[in-house]
């Protein structure tokens, strides 16, 4: 099915909230993870970890919800669908910014073990 500009598809306020406090928590990990790479600093990792994971808590009681305003007939078929879809985009975009900030956290580990080795003599 193909929508039209005029098809205008308006989501619940409880669908607006959810998407809104969650847009919040992906652009604090958004920040931090690149905060980390900006400034060389893995202070934030556990912050983007530990906001993942509620990330990832709301994304599924956002789709359960959804999914009991679905048979109450609280929402429209098609909002649902496209609302399913962005919950699923926001937390790829949240699983990118951990992986973004595990990455970095690996590439300085491999860069200190490297200062180490080159500070240790050779045996």
């Amino acid at each position: 099915m193909e929508l039209k500009i005029s098809d205008r598809v308006e989501f619940t306020e409880y669908a607006k909230k959810d998407l809104q406090e969650l847009k919040g928590l992906i652009l604090e990990n958004l920040n931090e993870s690149f905060d980390m790479v900006r400034e060389s600093d893995i202070s934030n990792l556990d912050s983007v970890y530990s906001r993942e994971e509620k990330i990832d808590l709301k994304v599924k009681e956002s789709k359960d919800s959804h999914l009991e305003r679905m048979k109450q007939g609280i929402c429209l078929p098609m909002a649902g669908v496209i609302y399913t879809d962005i919950l699923t985009d926001l937390e790829r975009i949240s699983d990118h910014c951990m992986n973004i900030a595990q990455e970095f956290h690996e590439i300085n580990l491999v860069k200190k073990n490297r200062k180490i080795d080159r500070l240790l003599p050779s045996i």
